[in-house]
């Protein structure tokens, strides 16, 4: 046995670690991001896609109403703008070979495939060229209106408007095409479609 043994160094009490500046380390970027998920778990799917179902019908109601009570703000985005209205006026305000083409389509088609009537040959002729003819006047029509329509708008609208053509061709195609009491947004009366071509229209 050693006939000395070194005193033990008293334990210095532990002294505080002075951190400069932010207490806890900056975490990486992998951690980060890592805590910032929160996957969105839907816990009954069924009940979420009747909800967006329902909130969907409930759209569609709103804007058919829309359709048949003239509030633009409401309508289908296809059918706002004024451009858009004044197409409609446009169109509206006058009447269009247009307008009959569903129904004499119709019986023109119901004609050809009657047995009767194919059988001749110089009806089914007539039958045929008839339906050209009238394909062909409806383009005319769609042509003069086109032209004179465009003309009409920036009469409208002053020499500041900014024409947009992107769609309104088909637009006015679309609402020529169609029988006046079956068009949506439902035509004004003739009375009010004057005054507003008249007067310049309201800004839709």
């Amino acid at each position: 046995m050693p006939l000395f043994k070194k005193k033990s160094e008293p334990e210095l009490p532990a002294q505080p670690v002075k951190v400069v500046g932010k207490k806890v380390p900056t975490p990486k970027r992998k951690e980060a991001e890592a805590q910032n998920i929160h996957p969105i778990i839907v816990k009954d799917r069924k009940a979420a896609k009747r909800q967006a179902r329902e909130i969907m019908a409930r759209q569609r109601d709103e804007e058919t109403a829309a359709l048949r009570s003239g509030d633009i703000n409401k309508m289908p985005l296809k059918d706002r703008g004024e451009e858009k209205l004044f197409v409609r006026n446009y169109v509206d305000s006058q009447f269009e070979l247009g307008e009959l083409f569903l129904p004499i389509a119709i019986v023109l088609l119901i004609s050809l495939f009657t047995p009767g009537l194919t059988q001749n040959g110089q009806i089914a002729a007539i039958l045929v060229l008839s339906v050209y003819g009238f394909l062909l006047a409806c383009a005319i029509e769609v042509a003069f209106r086109w032209y004179f329509m465009k003309k009409a708008m920036f009469e409208h609208f002053g020499p500041n408007f900014i024409y947009k053509g992107k769609g309104l061709l088909n637009y006015m195609m679309m609402r020529i095409l169609q029988f006046r009491r079956m068009r949506l947004p439902k035509p004004l009366p003739r009375e009010e479609i004057k005054k507003y071509l008249a007067k310049g229209g309201s800004r839709a």
